[in-house]
């Protein structure tokens, strides 16, 4: 189904950026699928359930289905990819942070902008945080280490980098974003210094 033309698609997607629309087109599309009703009758529905709710007796379907949306992703969800205007199937669930991320971020976000947010008013979301994985956390290189890291760099801007990491305690980014406004006054500082005693 062509989601885009909906109003509520629309205004739901004004002014985000073109890779965002991207993502957030293919969760809707997957959450179409998923629920077999088009973005009108999603809202339709919101709408419904949200004015139960006024009177005591919410059902909370919106966020059933964005709950039963995350398992059927996990376990059901045939991934497709595009090869011209041929559409293929590739393999069955996506991951979870892909899980959290069609229902967390881009469905919520469409209920949102249509004026319903998903969890309030009694009824509960429940999807699953994103635990931190191993390969995320710091790693603390020792002098032997960083002796070692420094032997296998090839270049002198290696090398420095690896040494300015090690003794400021800058991540990569950070070093490699310094332009030399960021360190002039410590270099004039340091020459200044030498020129001192050399003509002592």
């Amino acid at each position: 189904m062509d989601v885009e033309g909906f109003p509520e698609v629309v205004k739901w997607l004004r002014g985000k950026k073109e890779r965002t629309r991207e993502g957030y087109l293919s969760a809707l599309r997957a959450f179409v699928e998923y629920t077999k009703l088009t973005p009108t009758q999603l809202i339709e529905e919101a709408k419904e359930d949200s004015e139960l709710g006024r009177r005591g007796s919410s059902r909370g379907a919106p966020e059933a289905r964005v709950a039963g949306f995350y398992e059927w992703l996990l376990k059901e969800y045939v991934q497709k990819k595009y090869v011209g205007s041929r559409k293929e199937t590739g393999k069955i669930g996506v991951s979870e942070n892909l899980a959290r991320t069609y229902c967390g971020a881009a469905v919520r976000s469409f209920y949102k902008t249509n004026g319903f947010r998903l969890g309030k008013g009694g009824a509960e979301l429940h999807i699953p945080k994103g635990a931190n994985k191993k390969e995320n956390f710091k790693l603390r290189l020792g002098q032997a280490e960083m002796r070692r890291l420094y032997d296998v760099c090839t270049s002198l801007r290696d090398k420095t980098i690896a040494l300015a990491m090690y003794q400021s305690f800058l991540r990569v980014g950070q070093v490699c974003s310094l332009n030399y406004g960021d360190v002039a006054r410590e270099l004039l500082l340091i020459l200044s210094v030498r020129l001192i005693s050399v003509k002592r």
